[in-house]
């Protein structure tokens, strides 16, 4: 059986329709996040430690 190779356009679109859809996941849990605030001390009892924070 052969199968034909896709074409580069069709490539192209895909690549493009992955992309599409990262941006929409990534949105989507951004949005999802914002609704989860720790405060300073929740964030040190979970360890969650950012760039500008350092353990004491």
């Amino acid at each position: 059986m052969n199968t034909p190779l896709p074409s580069e356009g069709s490539k192209k679109r895909q690549s493009g329709v992955f992309l599409a859809s990262q941006l929409v996941f990534n949105g989507i849990l951004q949005w999802l996040t914002s609704f989860i605030r720790l405060t300073e001390e929740e964030q040190k009892d979970a360890g969650i430690y950012l760039g500008y924070q350092y353990p004491e």
